[in-house]
């Protein structure tokens, strides 16, 4: 049976209706942009995951960059171990990308005079951790852009910053801020020399 001219013309109407609907209806969707990777952050302690610590820190994260990917390295380092955390961070770093943001609280001088840093290495990696050398492994490694010490209190929570829990308090928004890309020179003024760990190279005797 042979289509009429009409019919024909019908079917072609209603085929172009449909192929034009059917593409504003996807016209929402392609004009979507391509949506980015969220920002990430590097979340190392020695906190353990007994009590609710890391829990509390992250919150503060949240609540600062709700888009925020969150990376547990580990939070069972030897307590006030800073050694093993230089050692973690060491090796965790080179996979991460540039832009990536370390928070590290091992920090058996909480409270004292020891300095809460942010670190840019040349790498283009952020560290926010405390001055206690911690970043003595990267920066021999990776070498280091420049460091600064936290002090603005507009980057930090509470109205009185606790002298037990820089976790929760400092390193926690302060690393959130970074990520979200606020800019990070604001955190207060530079440090000209981190303080360092004194590793001596491993060596290899004679002896069997």
């Amino acid at each position: 049976m042979r289509m009429t001219s009409a019919a024909a013309d019908k079917l072609a109407r209603i085929f172009w209706l449909w192929f034009v609907s059917l593409l504003l209806g996807a016209t929402p969707l392609l004009a979507q942009p391509f949506t980015a990777q969220p920002p990430t952050v590097v979340f190392m302690t020695d906190f353990g995951v007994i009590d609710d610590s890391v829990a509390l820190c992250k919150g503060v994260m949240y609540g600062i960059t709700p888009n925020l990917r969150i990376v547990d390295l580990t939070h069972q380092v030897t307590p006030f171990s800073i050694r093993d955390g230089a050692l973690y961070l060491s090796g965790a770093s080179p996979y991460f990308p540039a832009g990536t943001v370390f928070v590290v609280v091992i920090d058996p001088g909480v409270g004292s005079s020891r300095k809460a840093v942010v670190v840019k290495s040349k790498r283009g990696q952020f560290f926010v951790l405390p001055d206690n050398g911690l970043m003595t492994l990267v920066e021999d490694r990776d070498g280091i852009e420049s460091a600064r010490e936290i002090t603005n209190p507009d980057w930090m929570i509470g109205a009185k910053v606790s002298s037990t829990f820089h976790g929760r308090d400092i390193f926690s928004p302060v690393g959130a801020h970074i990520a979200r890309g606020d800019d990070w020179t604001q955190v207060g003024p530079a440090v000209k020399q981190l303080v360092r760990l004194d590793l001596k190279p491993a060596t290899v005797d004679k002896k069997v």
